[in-house]
């Protein structure tokens, strides 16, 4: 077995580079430069003899041709759902309980309970009974640092199950959990991670759990600071899919209630002016 590593690096811009680092901790001295062997059995093939190799430019054309590309992929922005509603100033959708959609969050954001929840939900199937909800809630809580917790978890997870948008998932046939989607206008693509899609006769239902802490009486109110994100999943999951989304819901588990953000298609009208506007217009 062998190690092979690239030394190669900018002599002036990468000076706390890992190649720079190695050099000056003495790999330069330690370690056998690698040569390419001697070929023998006859004269090799020309390298890239197939192919026509364009003379180099000079370094000013390649610094500016370089500066163009960078430039062209600045341009370019992405964001999720969560980032374009918190730039309308929306309050923050759960008060240190959940977070955004990004992927690299799975599964959701802000704490560590919520992501407990989402990932258990995701774990587990729709028809899990008492015994598999409470193992792999204490594991995911484990997982996050809370096993003290992980009562509170189980007993988030058992509220999804037990919800009435649980149910039509089960009836459905083919729901999809955890569905990707980018959404890109003009220059933005907009990524997220929808909780749940149900298939039914009059087109998709969204569904996604939110484990804000409110009280029943506070649904509505904190519902008003995810129609963006409704209209967003509602907008990606079409394009995606090319089928309408007849209806969105979302189950808030803690108070066991659920509730529509609004109409989806005018969601996701909504949602395509806003990003349409840019970043900073008023929602």
């Amino acid at each position: 077995d062998h190690l092979v590593v690239s030394l190669h690096h900018h002599e002036t811009r990468a000076k706390a580079s890992g190649a720079r680092r190695l050099i000056d901790a003495g790999a330069m001295d330690r370690a056998p430069r690698w040569e390419a062997p001697p070929v023998t059995g006859g004269a090799p093939p020309a390298p890239l003899a197939d192919l026509e190799v364009t003379a180099v430019p000079p370094p000013a054309e390649h610094d500016a041709a370089r500066a163009a590309v960078v430039a062209r992929a600045r341009a370019r922005r992405y964001t999720s759902a969560t980032a374009i509603a918190a730039t309308d100033g929306a309050s923050p959708p759960e008060r240190g309980a959940e977070g955004g959609d990004e992927p690299w969050s799975r599964g959701r954001g802000g704490s560590r309970v919520g992501r407990a929840v989402h990932a258990a939900i995701q774990s587990l199937t729709l028809a899990s009974g008492p015994q598999e909800v409470e193992a792999v809630a204490a594991a995911q809580a484990t997982a996050e640092a809370v096993p003290e917790r992980a009562g509170e978890v189980a007993e988030l997870v058992r509220s999804a199950l037990l919800s009435d948008a649980a149910a039509r998932a089960r009836q459905a046939a083919g729901a999809l959990r955890e569905v990707p989607f980018a959404l890109r206008r003009g220059e933005v693509v907009v990524e997220g991670f929808i909780d749940l899609v149900v298939p039914t006769a009059a087109g998709l239902e969204i569904i996604d759990w939110k484990t804000d802490d409110v009280a029943p009486a506070e649904v509505a109110g904190r519902l008003e600071g995810y129609r963006l994100q409704a209209g967003l999943y509602a907008l990606g999951l079409t394009e995606a899919t090319g089928m309408p989304v007849a209806r969105i819901t979302y189950v808030f588990l803690r108070p066991g209630v659920e509730r529509s953000p609004g109409d989806p298609a005018a969601l996701a009208a909504a949602a395509a002016d806003r990003i349409a506007a840019g970043p900073g217009a008023p929602a």
